[in-house]
């Protein structure tokens, strides 16, 4: 296992250490540090590779994928984090939610929908 430097990530005026573990809309494991400041550089597409990606469709709507594939076309944005979350239930595993819309742009989104974080 190669050492890597925990991502950080800011939320609601603090800055946390990303664990990618959020179970029933509660912060497991990550600490408050606030000394570190959060990276400007976007998730590359192998990072988000193994997250949920929610993105615009052509024609309107919203694609999500996970782990490179597809779980379906969904009309609301609402619908498709509907989807997401039953499917992190089912497996029991919490990963990061990323928007990426037609421009490219990235949010991380937490598990209601709400940015997190962006980049442009």
């Amino acid at each position: 296992m190669k050492n890597q430097t925990p991502k950080m990530i800011k939320y609601n005026g603090a800055t946390y250490i990303k664990t990618n573990i959020l179970k029933n809309n509660v912060r497991v494991g990550w600490e408050d540090n606030p000394q570190e400041e959060l990276g400007d550089v976007p998730p590359t597409q192998e990072e988000m590779y193994e997250h949920y990606v929610v993105s615009d469709a052509r024609g309107g709507g919203y694609y999500v994928t996970y782990e490179g594939k597809q779980l379906g076309k969904f009309d609301e944005e609402r619908e498709a984090l509907i989807a997401i979350k039953t499917n992190m239930k089912r497996e029991d595993y919490w990963p990061n939610i990323y928007r990426v819309n037609d421009h490219g742009n990235v949010d991380q989104l937490d598990h209601a929908g709400e940015i997190i974080q962006s980049w442009v």
